[in-house]
């Protein structure tokens, strides 16, 4: 009963119990008497490990946490792209609204959302651990990165009405991404991901209906919906990518540069905003300007900054 309740105390602080916390645990009511004296360091090792455990869970973020601190230090810089909960949140009401139940094929890690709250068949899962899908993964993986007809032909076999790309399946050059899943990290112009991400206007099998700037949604085949007309994100535009051609036939961007100069944007658009509130408002439209020189602002931001200027403008008078 007694190393049930220490498992179960282990359990609580971490969702995984780690193996040597496990042991740890179990092993300290052993150390009682005369044994507790003389494995003394057993018990100080066990509440360490304990405490450690403890700031993990409980304290991920704090700058005081010694796991945090000690992994920083060995941990490279995360070179994959990030999106935004609002973006999937976007993406998950369109679906909702204009999906009208047709089956999705979608990255394997988002098609689980899109399942749960917008209510799509899907075409793949994260459930990885299965052959079957494991296989259908591969197969999804080689036509995205094939010609747009490969693809169309999968989204066809399988029943695909809709198709959602997700902007990282081309920007990810990581372990971690699609490209290096498929073994096609070289990107290549007639690739079905590389027409899908920049050039959405000469495919003739997929209509793009909706995009925000993390997701694109298409429609395969022949649709009724209203196509998308509006401007594209900047993320979508091959000039911002420093595209190179290569002697091989594939093409050279520079991917890490251009999220570089993003996150450099988000970062001093936070701070603008931080300003108004602190009621600095010419710093802020000096840090809103060098913001867009670092990267285009979509309509939101510049009307953030139009108004910004027009209130200063007002100030100032005539």
């Amino acid at each position: 009963d007694a190393l049930a309740l220490q498992y179960l105390a282990g359990a609580a602080l971490v969702s995984r119990l780690v193996g040597a916390l496990a042991f740890f645990l179990c092993a300290a009511p052993a150390a009682s008497g005369a044994a507790a004296r003389r494995r003394r360091w057993l018990l100080w090792l066990v509440a360490a490990v304990f405490l450690i455990e403890a700031a993990k869970t409980f304290w991920p973020d704090s700058p005081f946490n010694p796991a945090l601190r000690l992994s920083a230090s060995m941990t490279a810089d995360d070179r994959r792209p990030t999106g935004s909960y609002e973006s999937e949140r976007g993406l998950i009401e369109w679906l909702r609204r204009h999906g009208q139940g047709r089956p999705v094929a979608a990255p394997f890690g988002l098609s689980a959302s899109l399942l749960a709250y917008a209510g799509s068949p899907v075409l793949l899962h994260p459930k990885f651990e299965t052959q079957r899908i494991r296989d259908k993964t591969a197969e999804y993986l080689a036509a995205l990165y094939s010609d747009e007809d490969a693809l169309a032909a999968y989204c066809a076999r399988y029943g695909a009405g809709l198709l959602v790309y997700s902007a990282d399946l081309l920007l990810d050059e990581t372990g971690d991404g699609a490209r290096y899943m498929s073994g096609r990290l070289p990107l290549r112009p007639e690739s079905a991901a590389f027409r899908l991400h920049f050039k959405p206007e000469g495919l003739s099998r997929f209509r793009l209906l909706a995009e925000n700037e993390d997701y694109r949604v298409y429609a395969v085949g022949r649709s009724t919906d209203l196509v998308h007309l509006g401007a594209h994100p900047p993320i979508y535009a091959l000039a911002q990518f420093a595209p190179t051609p290569q002697a091989d036939g594939t093409i050279a961007l520079d991917i890490q540069g251009a999220l570089k100069r993003r996150e450099e944007s988000r970062l001093k658009v936070l701070v603008a905003r931080l300003l108004i509130s602190a009621r600095r408002p010419e710093q802020a439209l000096t840090l809103y300007q060098e913001a867009f020189d670092a990267w285009p602002p979509d309509d939101r931001l510049r009307k953030e900054y139009d108004a910004l200027r027009m209130n200063l403008d007002a100030r100032k008078g005539p």
